[in-house]
């Protein structure tokens, strides 16, 4: 993997997506999840400083980012860059987020959701998402309603789940796509998060649905995950219907504690990064997510489903058949909750070490 991506890091900062192509932030948000899936210290071979410097070049006054040099601006451009400024923990001051969540939340539409630039034409799960998990890097949940317009939010969000299927569409009158049950899925565990409609309480969707609709229609007969039955499994298709099946079955929360926090006092104070913090430190707000147990009884009728009987955790004779669990996932940088603790293990070696 190493191998793999050093040619494509710029010697300005950022990757490409292949030899000889330009620095992108989408390429490079891939490139650092990537990294950080077979182990955060391959993070080592990133130029922190050049990623720092190149990141300030993309930033906009108005608040954006764009995804390239002399590209476009829009929601996806910030939601990458900030995984990536989160992630390597790198510093925020000389208002390199400064204005970004005025310029999230004017992107806003009419419908409730997000497109992808401001006075944008339509709402879009994937530009949603990019928005409100952007918006969860920067701050913590209690913060959403003063910044945009949550009622309508929460309103579009539902019309997006429809019946009979229970999966998910990405705009308004489109047809139900399995990849949306990322973009939109795990919207709603960050947006009960900001209301208290947590695993406790009167949900906001449905979960089961989601459930059933990836299992029994989002599955290819040979393997893989497909948009819906008809369609042909992809990759892209694959991760997004996983990534959404861990965010239906697993509980989450926000948990605030004094080493993810980046100032003292207040709330405020929380998620640092010059909005909401101290100018300069690190955005550590969204390592105070954590995702919980697999919520049992999920689907009504069938106790004990989604299956547990895989146990990682038990020797190979000892494990039942594989069931259909899947492990948790973080809900804003989508790869495995565990790569992301043992990103913040590395990051903290490196702040105890004095390494920037």
């Amino acid at each position: 993997m190493i191998s793999t991506f050093t040619p494509l890091q710029h010697p300005g900062g950022g990757f490409g997506g292949g030899h000889g192509q330009l620095a992108h932030v989408a390429p490079t948000y891939a490139a650092v999840l990537s990294l950080a899936s077979v182990g955060a210290s391959a993070l080592s071979m990133v130029d922190r400083r050049a990623l720092l410097s190149w990141l300030h070049s993309l930033k906009s006054s108005s608040g954006s980012f764009a995804v390239c040099s002399g590209g476009e601006a829009d929601v996806r451009g910030v939601y990458c860059a900030l995984t990536v400024i989160s992630l390597l923990r790198l510093p925020t001051d000389g208002g390199l987020v400064a204005n970004t969540s005025a310029y999230l939340a004017s992107c806003q539409t009419y419908e409730g959701g997000f497109a992808a630039t401001p006075n944008g034409s339509e709402a879009h799960g994937g530009y949603t998402y990019c928005a409100l998990a952007a918006l969860m890097i920067l701050h913590p949940p209690a913060r959403l309603a003063a910044t945009v317009d949550l009622p309508a939010l929460i309103r579009w969000l539902s019309a997006r789940q429809y019946a009979p299927e229970g999966g998910l569409s990405g705009r308004t009158n489109k047809l139900v796509d399995g990849c949306y049950s990322t973009w939109v899925g795990a919207c709603w565990p960050l947006i009960e998060a900001c209301v208290g409609g947590g695993d406790g309480d009167v949900p906001l969707w449905s979960r089961e649905a989601l459930v059933r609709y990836i299992l029994s229609a989002a599955q290819a007969p040979f393997g893989g995950l497909r948009d819906k039955p008809g369609k042909g499994p992809d990759f892209y298709h694959t991760a997004y219907n996983l990534l959404g099946y861990s965010a239906a079955i697993h509980s989450h929360a926000y948990h605030p504690d004094a080493t993810t926090t980046t100032a003292a006092e207040g709330e405020e104070a929380e998620g640092g990064g010059g909005e909401g913090g101290e100018e300069g430190l690190p955005l550590l707000t969204p390592f105070n997510w954590k995702a919980g147990d697999v919520i049992d009884g999920l689907v009504v009728g069938h106790p004990g489903w989604p299956d547990i009987r895989w146990d990682e955790d038990k020797p190979a004779w000892e494990k039942g058949q594989p069931g259909d669990r899947v492990k948790p996932s973080h809900l804003l940088f989508n790869v495995s909750v565990e790569y992301v603790e043992d990103v913040v293990r590395w990051c903290d070696a490196l702040v105890e070490g004095d390494d920037v």
